[in-house]
């Protein structure tokens, strides 16, 4: 894969991870910090952090610059019930994204983000199934 069609793809997951870390602050929020849901959803934006942190390295180590525009988060709003749901299927979107996009990159250190990104959302959306 050439170096900008790399930058451009790692830019968009990292939208991806944005908005994931603001979703789950926002409804974190909203349940109370000191709520078992609200609590996870935070720690689950921290975990999200770290993905955002990892692809955000990965770009400026191709000589690419992070863009902080995140993307849209497709969720359901009508009910506690149904926003999980859509963060389970959103989490499990991630999966074979990740590492279909690991399969493509030849860098070693990319290639264990994508798939360490792979790997966590599976265990999120397992969490999410938990709440």
């Amino acid at each position: 894969m050439k170096k900008a069609n790399l930058i451009k793809m790692l830019k968009k997951d990292l939208a991806d991870e944005h908005a994931a870390i603001i979703r789950y602050l926002v409804h974190g929020w909203l349940e109370g910090e000191d709520t078992p849901i609200g609590s996870n959803l935070i720690s689950r934006s921290r975990e999200e952090m770290w993905h955002m942190h990892w692809l955000g390295m990965s770009i400026c180590m191709l000589g690419g610059e992070p863009d902080f525009t995140p993307a849209e988060y497709p969720f359901d709003p009508t009910n506690r019930s149904t926003i999980i749901k859509s963060y389970i299927e959103y989490e499990e979107r991630l999966v074979p994204h990740y590492y279909s996009e690991a399969e493509m990159v030849d860098d070693p250190h990319i290639k264990r983000v994508l798939e360490r990104e792979a790997w966590e959302s599976e265990i999120h959306a397992k969490k999410f199934q938990r709440l």
